[in-house]
């Protein structure tokens, strides 16, 4: 089964500076991320965003966002902790 996206929460990490937002894969949670550089490149948030504005940037773009999550996912392209993490070079 595909990884699917059932809870529309989101938080700023600040420590990694991207947008966590979490996937379920067959009912097991997978942490995924978008990175600042990735929203600002290419979803429109400001450079030095904070993370109000960075999560706005994601909240317009969530379809496209969860999209690409998913292809990554989908190619077992994880991060050594098991998470997804989308950077520039994602899209």
């Amino acid at each position: 089964m595909p990884l699917q996206f059932p809870d529309a929460k989101r938080d700023w990490d600040a420590a990694q500076k991207a947008v966590s937002f979490t996937g379920s894969d067959n009912g097991k949670p997978v942490r995924c991320l978008i990175t600042l550089d990735a929203l600002t490149a290419h979803f429109g948030a400001p450079r030095n965003a904070d993370g109000d504005q960075a999560i706005r940037a994601f909240d317009r773009c969530r379809p496209v966002i969860e999209e690409q999550a998913l292809a990554k996912h989908a190619r077992r392209r994880l991060e050594p902790s098991g998470e997804v993490k989308l950077g520039p070079r994602d899209f």
